[in-house]
């Protein structure tokens, strides 16, 4: 236990608890001896204050040196139950003391914790007091043992918890007064901490006195102690209980009132006092310094604080009159703050702020604020200036900052041609900056800037019309969605000669202090115009250097593909011959026409296969199965490498999609595969090998290529041919870099391959050993979207009553196009040109569903019959059938609605496929 004033404080009430026992108060008769040990309330009162601990402490040392007088001169052994149960009152009542400082509960109720342990010592005495006594009697009734009563033991139980429960009472009553309180040095409590408290020091007084009252009159009115239960409910007992209870009860409300007042006037004095302290203490440490003027000319000064030390003067310059106000201020301010005082005061305008710079003692120049109050005497005129004056220079120096900072972002704005904007939601206004307008060659004067809604003139119709929707929605868009993290959005304006602007918008929507968007968003525009023609430039450029690269590869393989194809004309050719001859049986003429059939649809699938490697054009993303894309390159290349050359695929990959665009890849696998074809002149193996692989962070990190983590495709091309050194792998991708003969190469090839796999989101790498082979490796990020694949076989019924209008110059195309459309139920009619189709179109335009137009004819191309056409009848559906179109004509047709395209040679499915989604599309 810490040795503290807590533990000098309950010896000390201990031994006086002792002193005060001794001096008991007893009243001896023949058969009755009453005994008050009042000093055992010492202990009490510390273990309800202190606690159990310290309780104990002090009652140990009271009861352990009065028990040998309570054990032989009193009632012998029987006072070892008193002196017991008087420890347990400590231990117990400090014990649910420190209980309730805790946390809430029963024992809060101090009435109920004393009652109970009250009740227990009646109970206790009542059951141990005659075997006790027994053991060894006083020596005034050495019978008292065998002769006691049943009544007396009875009313002895019942003396002891009223005894204790008024003492218990008492000194409830007494801890919460904060005279007590003071001694223990403990801090005093207000009245709201002790109403409950009162109503116990009222009860407990009224019993105490209730009690001494019955006690004295059983004693001295009746004479025998064993009557106390018939005078406990006398009539005067009752009566004198509910005078004690009234007049405990308003002395308890009047000491209570008192201490009340003293508490609250003590509290107020020291508030008052910690508050001028605190005061003081804000003022000298802070740096606003409070100062007093008398009106005098130099401005004197009564009274200053003492942090005006901060400008490195004392308090004692200006109040020995060393130094006056007029004398710190800055020579160019003083005047106008003279002319404004004196505005102020003329008009009786007490209270006034300035803001004006003062020189401190060291030189250095400081911005104040400063805010007086004009005090006036009884007849109005002035006695004094109290004021404060405040350090601003820091903020001056950022409005300063903020000025240059603002016209420095206007230069910026002036010579960068960006036009800077202020949206204003709550009115519709957009304040734009002049460069806003110039960039479209307008003067600003010719559009209104007052404040009023304005955003449909200075923004929406400048927009050019086929970007206005787009624009001016995403804009809606981005402030409806609360408008979260940067407004960017690109779009072109009309120039005031009628050109296109290319503009890139950037904003933000600021925020209120509670992040809650607020109705102003700021934001710049852009003029990209110039890089807009860059990019599309560099696109053309980049395109034409693909396709001539494709153009170069397209030429290795067209030999070979020439030589198959002659092959598949040889067999229809044959077919055909012996078909004429007439003499085949029904077996044989069945199977001429198939051999015709395949043969034909080899050829086809060679063509179309070219055609798409060679056609131009933009990327075009989609998914698409790498794995059919490898196997279409293996079968083009069968038909044009090396025979001595066996190409083969392995693919073990599960997922094979990828977001792309299939020409370009097959362009890469193409060249891989005749480059790899050139390292093997003596022939070898070429081997495509698909494999998923999971790229983590860390490769991804030291990478050259821009990549992230996540699932790969590796699609490696290995080769068993002559290899290369280190010097020319290191050199492989440049432009231009090649190691064949002058005039046999370009050195594009890898290049592209290199450029396309960069725009497809993937990695090249290529690892080769002189005379063992070249294996390349191409990671290209997979993709779960699901590949459109063309529908095999769709059924078209319900087709009778239905015309269908075949414009082509060649026979063979009508005559099989109308064998195919008449066999699934459709009515046919031809045209050999575009001029024919136009004319027969015009005459029965109402018979005529569907129009199979071929782009490339004499007299009249496709591309003018359709918009022929469609100027009669613009709902025909019009399906485009070609060989080969130009990009340019189909992107054109595209916008205009043709409803699809038909690549010849076309088989009756395909035919059946288009007519069917056409028909699922038409109301």
């Amino acid at each position: 236990m810490k040795v503290d004033r807590k533990f000098w404080t309950a010896i000390i009430f201990g031994f006086v608890g002792l002193w005060v026992s001794g001096l008991r108060f007893d009243v001896i008769m023949e058969n009755t001896r009453i005994t008050l040990h009042w000093g055992f309330a010492l202990p009490l009162l510390v273990a309800l204050l202190y606690g159990a601990r310290y309780g104990l402490l002090s009652g140990l040392l009271g009861l352990g040196g009065f028990f040998p007088f309570l054990l032989w001169p009193g009632n012998g052994y029987a006072n070892i139950a008193s002196v017991v149960l008087y420890i347990l009152l400590y231990v117990y009542m400090g014990y649910f003391a420190e209980m309730r400082r805790r946390n809430p509960g029963w024992w809060n109720h101090i009435l109920l914790v004393s009652l109970l342990y009250a009740l227990c010592w009646g109970l206790c005495i009542y059951f141990t007091y005659p075997p006790l006594l027994a053991l060894n009697p006083p020596i005034w009734y050495p019978d008292a043992s065998t002769s006691i009563s049943q009544g007396a033991l009875k009313a002895i139980s019942t003396k002891g918890p009223i005894n204790i429960f008024a003492i218990i009472m008492a000194v409830v009553a007494l801890h919460k007064t904060n005279m007590v309180r003071r001694v223990f040095g403990l801090p005093p409590i207000s009245w709201a901490h002790r109403k409950g408290k009162t109503l116990a020091l009222c009860f407990g007084a009224g019993t105490l006195f209730w009690c001494i009252y019955v006690l004295c009159i059983s004693i001295f009115v009746t004479g025998t102690f064993p009557f106390i239960a018939n005078t406990l409910y006398s009539p005067d007992s009752v009566v004198a209980a509910l005078v004690f209870f009234v007049v405990s009860s308003i002395s308890a409300v009047i000491l209570m009132e008192y201490n009340e007042r003293q508490v609250k006037l003590h509290e107020l004095n020291t508030a008052t006092v910690q508050e001028l302290k605190q005061a003081h203490l804000v003022v000298e440490n802070s740096k606003v310094i409070s100062v007093t003027w008398r009106n005098e000319e130099g401005w004197p000064v009564s009274m200053v604080s003492g942090n005006i030390i901060q400008f490195g003067y004392s308090p004692d310059d200006f109040l020995s009159g060393r130094v006056q106000h007029a004398s710190i201020v800055h020579p160019d301010d003083l005047e106008q703050m003279n002319r404004e005082i004196e505005n102020y005061t003329s008009r009786n305008i007490d209270t006034y702020h300035q803001e004006y710079r003062i020189i401190g003692k060291d030189g250095s120049i400081h911005w104040i604020e400063d805010r007086t109050t004009v005090i006036r005497g009884s007849d109005g005129t002035i006695m004094e200036f109290q004021g404060i004056l405040l350090d601003i220079t820091e903020r001056k120096q950022a409005e300063f900052a903020l000025i240059n900072s603002e016209k420095r972002f206007r230069s910026i704005i002036s010579v960068s041609n960006t036009g800077a904007w202020e949206y204003h939601r709550d009115s519709n206004y957009l304040w734009c900056s002049p460069e806003y307008f110039t960039m479209l060659g307008y003067d600003p004067e010719e559009f209104s800037m007052d404040g009023s809604e304005n955003i449909k003139e200075v923004w929406v119709e400048l927009l050019h019309p086929d970007d206005r929707d787009r624009a001016s929605g995403h804009f809606a868009d981005y402030l409806s969605g609360g408008s979260q993290g940067m407004y960017e959005n690109y779009f072109r304006m009309i120039h005031k000669d009628g050109s296109d602007v290319w503009i890139w918008s950037r904003g933000q929507t600021l925020r209120n202090d509670d992040g809650t968007p607020s109705d102003l968003t700021v934001g710049t525009h852009i003029d990209m115009t110039q890089k807009h023609r860059d990019d599309e430039k560099q696109a053309k450029l980049t395109e034409e250097l693909h396709q001539s690269q494709k153009m170069d590869a397209v030429g290795q393989l067209a030999g070979g593909v020439a030589h198959d194809f002659n092959n598949a004309l040889g067999g229809i050719l044959g077919a055909a011959e012996l078909l004429k001859s007439g003499k085949n049986s029904p077996e044989k003429h069945d199977e001429l026409i198939d051999m015709i059939i395949t043969a034909a649809d080899r050829a086809g699938r060679l063509t179309k296969k070219l055609l798409t490697f060679s056609r131009t054009g933009a990327k075009v993303s989609s998914a698409v199965n790498c794995a059919h894309i490898v196997e279409e390159t293996v079968e083009l290349l069968r038909h044009t490498i090396d025979k001595s050359i066996t190409v083969s695929v392995e693919n073990s990959a599960l997922q094979t999609s990828v977001i792309g665009d299939d020409a370009l890849l097959q362009n890469v696998f193409v060249n891989l595969g005749i480059n790899a074809s050139h390292a093997m002149p003596e022939g070898g193996t070429l081997t495509f090998t698909l494999e998923n692989l999971i790229l983590d962070e860390e490769y991804c990190e030291v990478s050259p290529f821009d990549i992230t983590p996540g699932e790969y495709l590796d699609i490696s091309v290995s080769d068993t041919g002559c290899g290369m050194s280190s010097e020319v792998q290191a050199r492989i991708f440049e432009p231009f870099f090649t190691t064949k003969d002058s005039g046999k190469g370009t050195g594009l090839g890898l290049s592209a391959v290199f450029g396309t796999v960069q725009e497809h989101q993937g990695v090249v790498t290529v690892y080769s050993e002189v005379g063992t082979g070249t294996v390349f490796h191409i990671y290209l990020p997979v993709t779960g979207e699901t590949v459109r694949r063309t529908i095999e076989q769709k059924d078209l019924t319900d087709a009778s009553g239905q015309t269908v209008l075949v414009v082509d110059d060649e026979e063979l195309i009508r005559v099989v196009a109308t064998s195919h459309l008449r066999s699934i139920g459709y009515g046919v009619i031809c045209a050999t040109n575009g001029e024919e189709a136009v004319q027969t179109f015009r005459e029965a335009q109402h018979e005529i569903d569907v129009v199979i137009l071929d782009m490339i004819m004499p007299t009249m191309g496709g591309r003018e019959a359709f918009y022929k056409l469609r100027k009669i009848r613009p709902d025909i559906p019009i399906i485009i059938s070609s060989g080969f179109a130009k990009n340019e004509d189909m992107a054109e047709l595209k916008k205009q609605g043709v409803s699809g395209f038909l690549s010849k040679p076309f088989r009756k499915e395909e035919l059946v496929e288009i007519l069917v989604s056409i028909r699922g599309s038409r109301p």
